[in-house]
């Protein structure tokens, strides 16, 4: 492991491979609505992002995550895992995808390396990390200032204004 792939799997959590062995990150890939594989997309357009594996033995209460970092790796700018809102997972023996959807992604213009592990919720030790083999090249989109876009609907509040009146310009 590089001096620079050590940063970036210290920034995931990615900690040794104790359980190394059970399954392994093969690809991420991302997609439209459709289904079509991407390479570029832009800010704010709606984007899947698929993460292939293979669990070589069962994997009980597993936890999937995707990294989104700077080109060079310094910067991690975002994280998906399923961790966050959902029930628990078991990845059965055999090639599985995890899917993660995003209504409107958030990132600004530029080329990202995308990273992912696989680790069980319970233990401290990441079963594999996937890093270096990836990037997503974001192209202008919606234009917004800052370091993120997030998807958003807006209103005008009057007195006469029902609470389900929603104006879905943004």
């Amino acid at each position: 492991r590089t001096a620079a792939n050590a940063h970036v799997a210290a920034m995931a959590d990615a900690n040794s491979r104790a359980a190394a062995g059970a399954a392994r990150v093969d690809a991420i890939t991302f997609h439209d609505l459709e289904g079509k594989e991407l390479l570029t997309t832009s800010t704010g357009a709606p984007l899947i992002a698929r993460v292939h594996f293979q669990a070589l033995r069962p994997v009980n209460d597993a936890v999937v995550e995707v990294f989104y970092y700077s080109r060079d790796g310094r910067t991690l700018h975002c994280q998906q895992s399923t961790a966050v809102g959902g029930g628990e997972l078991t990845l059965k023996p055999g090639p599985g995808v995890i899917e993660f959807s995003m209504p409107g992604l958030g990132l600004q213009p530029g080329v990202y390396s995308i990273g992912a592990t696989i680790r069980e919720r319970t233990g401290a030790d990441t079963i594999d990390w996937f890093y270096g083999r990836t990037a997503l090249y974001v192209e202008p989109g919606k234009s917004v200032r800052g370091y993120f876009y997030t998807p958003h609907d807006w209103r005008l509040v009057t007195e006469h204004a029902k609470a389900g009146d929603r104006s879905p310009n943004a």
